[in-house]
C-alpha cells in the first residue's frame, strides 16, 4: 500500500526474515533467491480451460517461468513435475 513496499517485502525474505512469500505473476518474472527451493501454483489448470484463446499457451509460459524459480543456486530445486 506505500511506495516500495514489494521491494522491502522481497528482501525481508531473501535474508529469511519471512519463510513463505504469496504473490501473483511478479513472483515468476526475475526473482533469484538463494533460499527459494519450492514453487507453488494454485489452480493451474483452471487457467489452462480459461475462455481465451491463448490462455494454456500464457498458463503454459507462467509454469515453465516459476518452476525456473526453484532451486536456482546451492539447494535442489523442486518444479514441473509430471
Amino acid at each position: 500500500s506505500r511506495k516500495g513496499q514489494h521491494r522491502d517485502i522481497l528482501e525481508r525474505f531473501s535474508r529469511g526474515e519471512l519463510d513463505i512469500l504469496v504473490g501473483t505473476q511478479m513472483i515468476a518474472k526475475g526473482l533469484d533467491i538463494d533460499r527459494c527451493t519450492l514453487v507453488v501454483v494454485v489452480n493451474a489448470d483452471q487457467s489452462l480451460y480459461h475462455g481465451e484463446f491463448r490462455a494454456s499457451e500464457r498458463t503454459m509460459q507462467l509454469l515453465v517461468q516459476v518452476g525456473g524459480r526453484a532451486g536456482r543456486r546451492s539447494g535442489a530445486g523442486l518444479g514441473l513435475r509430471r
